[in-house]
């Protein structure tokens, strides 16, 4: 971790007996037995040693042994005092460096006793620095991590880095989904240190730190602290808005999937999405364009709003958190008007051209009157959703001309800030045989 290369072996028994399984090289010449978990390190450009071996937990069963064959020498120092011995295997012991004479090479081999240095566990809090809050956390963790070291081939003594494993659940936005979810946080931390800074999570959330790294491969039950639980206060939203569909097939224009935009009076449903924490406050502005000073403010998280004129319009997400605040905004445009009227259709009920209907977008008002060629209203309507089906009092009408009148006005204003009036008149062939 942290750039380091080493190999490791583990073995974990019950056992009074232990080995490593190894490669060719160094680490085939040493084994461990006695202890029931150990890691060797032999990156020796990385730790100035042949074999670095971290035992948990030595006792006088256990031992350190040279496994190459032949004759072997040890030499070491204990409190000042050198010691030497021909035997396979010696009784390690913390921060021991041990001089290797066989097959005519000589290694360096350092141990260190993991159960000398573990862990005290202790307190996890947090402290938000007003100018960063909304993007920064600071965790303070209030642990006794002693330093782990061990004696080089040189004689000096170095330190072994400790990392700590800091996991919480976040919330994160997925874009394909469309959606919050929980992400997943773990992020290696060295100990002690005063601050760790972390972005501020976007959920409440619980920090855990575990470890370290050596406790991990060694397969210990690892010591942790856990958190109280922090309440989130940063906020992101991805405001968005869903033109609400009409029964009327047709409407021209009802909705784009690229834009917040088609047929008035329009009906848009307006989503903040803003990240699962409970203390947000909501501010919706609604406001056309052309009179930005003049705008609808509402306080709801998610609503409905009718924009029943022509035009250009914002909807303007404020979502805010303690101090902390997202804005953003959503555009929507109301089409102009228009209607356009059919000659012919074919009540016949194959499904086809059934109705007469007139195609429109953007009416505010709508009526229509349509008589037969001796001047008897057989329809009236003042919905341009709907149309004739060709039926006088429930019987069928018979075959022929008829006539309309349509008047309507749009939702659009013309050159004099008026709205747009239509009056339309015509003729409507009925044709059952086709």
């Amino acid at each position: 971790m942290d750039g380091h290369k080493f190999m490791r072996g583990v073995m974990r028994a019950a056992a009074a007996v232990c080995f490593a399984l190894l490669p060719a090289g160094v680490r085939a010449q040493f084994a461990v037995s006695g202890a029931a978990q150990y890691v060797m390190l032999t990156d020796a450009a990385t730790y100035n040693v042949d074999a670095l071996v971290i035992i948990n937990g030595i006792t006088s069963g256990c031992s350190l042994e040279y496994t190459g064959g032949g004759s072997v020498r040890w030499t070491y120092t204990v409190w000042g005092e050198t010691y030497s011995s021909t035997q396979q295997g010696v009784t390690p012991e913390d921060g021991v460096l041990y001089t290797v004479e066989a097959g005519g090479e000589v290694y360096a081999v350092s141990v260190v006793d993991y159960a000398e240095y573990r862990v005290v566990p202790g307190t996890l809090t947090w402290e938000e620095d007003e100018d960063v809050k909304c993007q920064t956390l600071y965790l303070l963790p209030d642990v006794e991590v002693p330093e782990m070291g061990y004696t080089d081939r040189s004689g000096a003594r170095r330190v072994l880095p400790r990392e700590f494993r800091l996991t919480y659940t976040d919330s994160a936005w997925s874009e394909d989904e469309e959606a919050w979810g929980d992400e997943a946080k773990d992020e290696a931390v060295t100990l002690p240190q005063e601050r760790i800074a972390i972005d501020a999570p976007k959920r409440d959330t619980h920090f855990v730190i575990r470890g370290d790294q050596w406790a991990e491969q060694m397969g210990l039950a690892e010591d942790s602290i856990v958190s109280d639980e922090y309440a989130a206060i940063a906020v992101e939203g991805h405001p968005m808005g869903t033109v609400v569909e009409r029964a009327g097939l047709n409407e021209m224009d009802r909705s784009d999937d690229a834009d917040v935009r088609g047929s008035g009076p329009l009906v848009v449903d307006f989503e903040s999405r803003v990240n699962p924490i409970g203390s947000a406050f909501y501010e919706w502005y609604i406001w056309d364009v052309q009179s930005p000073n003049n705008y609808t403010r509402y306080t709801d998280r998610d609503f409905q709003y009718t924009f029943e004129d022509t035009g250009e319009y914002w909807a303007k997400l404020v979502a805010t958190s303690a101090g902390c605040e997202y804005v953003d905004s959503v555009s929507v445009r109301v089409l102009e008007s228009m209607i356009d009227v059919p000659n012919v259709f074919t009540p016949n009920g194959d499904g086809i051209n059934d109705e007469f209907r007139v195609a429109y977008r953007s009416l505010a008002t709508y009526r229509i009157v349509i008589k037969n060629r001796w001047g008897r209203t057989v329809y009236v309507g003042d919905d341009p959703s709907r149309g004739w089906d060709g039926r006088i009092g429930g019987a069928q009408a018979a075959d022929g001309t008829y006539y309309y009148v349509i008047f309507a006005t749009g939702t659009d204003v013309d050159e004099d800030g008026r709205p747009v009036r239509y009056k339309l008149s015509g003729d409507i062939n009925l044709l059952r045989g086709l």
